[in-house]
């Protein structure tokens, strides 16, 4: 099947792992609206309550954080190497482009959230995912700055 899809918004690594790079010509890096999954590593409550302390400690203490976003990273930047043997075109977006996108980006964050409320979460709890995530963006664009990783 050829001339399918126009357009996806989907990580780097998909260009190797789902060989998107055998079948695009464009990709538009758009980092500025952030990345395109939330990764949480969760427990059941009761099980995590049922824990021995020194267990509870090892999952608590462990840099689950940065050891996921490390591989998805590695990952990521492995997908957009093949996507440049592949003789992908990348294109970066101009700040006045990415503002658009940024724009863009959040009617879909706010039409989340109103379905959210409306489906009886209260607006408060919402608002508070949101900003759980939006500022998970930023501690790990910081730190992939600090460790001068390119992502």
């Amino acid at each position: 099947m050829k001339n399918v899809l126009q357009g996806t918004y989907t990580p780097m690594e998909t260009l190797k792992g789902f060989r998107y790079a055998e079948v695009v010509k464009y990709v538009t890096e758009i980092w500025p609206i952030g990345q395109v999954y939330t990764f949480y590593l969760i427990m059941n409550k009761n099980t995590w309550d049922k824990l021995p302390q020194n267990v509870k400690k090892v999952f608590n203490e462990y840099p689950f954080e940065e050891k996921f976003a490390q591989v998805w990273n590695e990952v990521d930047i492995e997908g957009k190497k093949y996507g440049i043997e592949k003789g992908i075109q990348f294109i970066q977006l101009s700040p006045d482009e990415a503002k658009k996108w940024i724009n863009a980006a959040e009617t879909v964050v706010d039409k989340y959230s109103k379905s959210m409320v409306k489906a009886g979460y209260s607006e408060k709890e919402v608002n508070e995912w949101v900003s759980y995530i939006k500022g998970r963006i930023n501690y790990w664009t910081k730190k992939q700055r600090e460790a001068k990783v390119k992502s």
